[in-house]
């Protein structure tokens, strides 16, 4: 049906407006504190493309530089499992669950 196409493409458009919109402002604040202003799949893709981006910048850097965007990492790790451990919505614990595993696994 016409209709049903309709609204999936105006879902498709919204979720990538809302996705451009948590790309431009993930420098703005720092990150734990970022992840919770977002929907979880917004913070999981726009983490996952700043990952890329900065891991091929690091590699691209040297070996130097590879050893400091991993301290990078596992700092910005521990601060995400500080905000596990503190008080958050049910959807904000599943969201940070989550990254915590694309974290540990990236």
């Amino acid at each position: 049906e016409k209709w049903l196409l309709q609204g999936g493409a105006a879902m498709f458009d919204n979720i990538a407006h809302i996705t451009g919109e948590g790309i431009k402002s993930y420098g703005a604040k720092p990150r734990d504190q970022w992840v919770l202003d977002w929907p979880g799949m917004v913070v999981l893709v726009v983490t996952a493309v700043f990952w890329t981006k900065q891991v091929t910048e690091a590699i691209s850097d040297g070996t130097r530089a590879v050893g400091k965007y991993e301290e990078r990492c596992t700092s910005d790790l521990m601060k995400i499992v500080d905000r596990v451990r503190g008080e958050l919505t049910s959807l904000q614990r599943k969201t940070l669950g989550a990254l915590v595993v694309m974290d540990v696994h990236a």
